[in-house]
């Protein structure tokens, strides 16, 4: 399923980045027992291989964290007790797809302790939670695979408060901060998820490079989002777009060098419109 594509390319980075060996194969789905056949990028997920129990009432409530743990424990007790079955889980964001969101793990390794896939269009007021916000949700556990339970038809239960204020800016107004004094902007900006509002000037594969409001404006964001992201190829240039991002820095970007130093933000996605009136 996509999902499962979506989180070993997440898991495959982070592998990289700590000298990890990513050349072992991905388990079975040991729900189900079908083997993982990758969807192309921008392919809707299949249909679950599970039936949606009809009663919704959580057989488990409580944290991500405990129910991952049950797993690990005793992967064929717990699959037996949750496998297509409601449970209502609790943790803070992670990080967020197209469809789904993940919360974090609470052993204070870097990685999801449960993967949460959304409806179509469903779940936009929390894929555009900020990192650590209380989220409570329940779904039907589908799956257990690279240490996170996985699970679909989620609906949000309760949201709490971000740990921080969503910063707002246009192109113009970030990179006129950091050309004009980049240490203040980066004080700033920097350690902080922002939402930067622009138009559309180039399209490389994951990388996106935003203008200013002006046509020939020489101000520019270039922002990493995940390769998997469908969204992606419906952008085309002079499009008005908003995304969220992070880590805000002023530099010389290698897949946009001709513009000279511009603002790249990482961790990118889209901006939701119809999440707007929840923030």
């Amino acid at each position: 399923m996509l999902r499962h594509v979506q989180l070993a390319l997440f898991l495959l980075g982070l592998a990289v980045a700590v000298g990890c060996d990513s050349s072992s194969q991905p388990e079975a789905n040991v729900i189900n027992g079908t083997p993982k056949s990758p969807a192309p990028d921008g392919v809707a997920a299949l249909p679950p291989a599970i039936d949606i129990p009809a009663d919704s009432t959580p057989v488990f409530k409580g944290s991500a964290t405990a129910l991952r743990s049950a797993f690990l424990g005793d992967q064929e007790d717990a699959t037996k007790r949750f496998a297509g079955k409601w449970v209502q889980i609790s943790g803070k964001f992670l990080q967020r797809g197209s469809n789904y969101i993940e919360l974090e793990r609470e052993d204070g390794v870097v990685g999801p302790s449960a993967h949460c896939q959304f409806q179509p269009n469903q779940g936009y007021d929390a894929m555009n939670s900020l990192r650590g916000r209380p989220i409570t949700l329940k779904g039907v556990v589908d799956d257990f695979n690279f240490g996170a339970t996985f699970l679909i038809h989620c609906e949000v239960i309760e949201l709490g408060q971000d740990p921080q204020k969503l910063l707002t800016a246009t192109v113009d107004e970030i990179s006129e901060a950091f050309q004009t004094d980049e240490a203040a902007a980066a004080k700033q900006y920097g350690d902080r998820t922002l939402r930067v509002d622009g138009v559309v000037a180039e399209v490389k594969e994951s990388e996106l490079l935003l203008r200013g409001e002006d046509e020939k404006s020489t101000h520019f964001v270039a922002c990493t989002l995940p390769i998997s992201d469908p969204d992606l190829k419906d952008l085309k240039p002079g499009m008005p777009v908003k995304v969220i991002g992070s880590s805000a820095t002023f530099g010389e970007s290698a897949d946009f060098q001709t513009h000279g130093k511009i603002v790249m933000l990482s961790y990118g996605r889209m901006w939701k419109e119809a999440a707007e009136s929840a923030q």
